[in-house]
This record gives C-alpha cells, structure tokens and sequence, in this order.
C-alpha cells in the first residue's frame, strides 16, 4: 500500500497541515522540522497524488464560485 500524507504525518510527529507546506514549499516551516519531513517523505518513499490534488484544488475552486454566486 502506497503511503499518504497522513502516514508521512504521523510518522514524523506533525500535522497533515505541515506536511503540505513542506510539500507545497512554503516557507513557515522551521528548518529542522522541514528536513525531517523531507527525510521521512524519503524513508516511507512518499509520492503526492495528483489525483487527489487535482480533486482538492477543484473542490476549492467550487467552494469560491459558490461563495461570490448571486443566488
């Protein structure tokens, strides 16, 4: 079975949420904390899916439509 975010998480001792920031490359993660996720994405051999991402950026992307609707 291929590993998830949240394996990546719980593996590493953080949240989902910084595990997406690490892989996302955004910068409010502290250095330690991002180097031991990037070694634990290489250790369980994590690879994002771009299924799920996709799916996630539409989902959002719908929620914003709906938010700005006029009905």
């Amino acid at each position: 079975m291929k590993p998830t975010i949240r394996d990546v998480a719980r593996e590493a001792g953080v949240s989902i949420a910084t595990v997406s920031r690490v892989i996302n490359g955004q910068d409010k993660v502290k250095k330690e904390t991002r180097e031991l996720i990037q070694q634990t994405i290489e250790k369980l051999n994590f690879r994002p899916n771009h299924a799920a991402r996709t799916m996630k950026a539409w989902e959002i992307s719908c929620r914003k439509d709906n938010q700005t609707s006029t009905w």
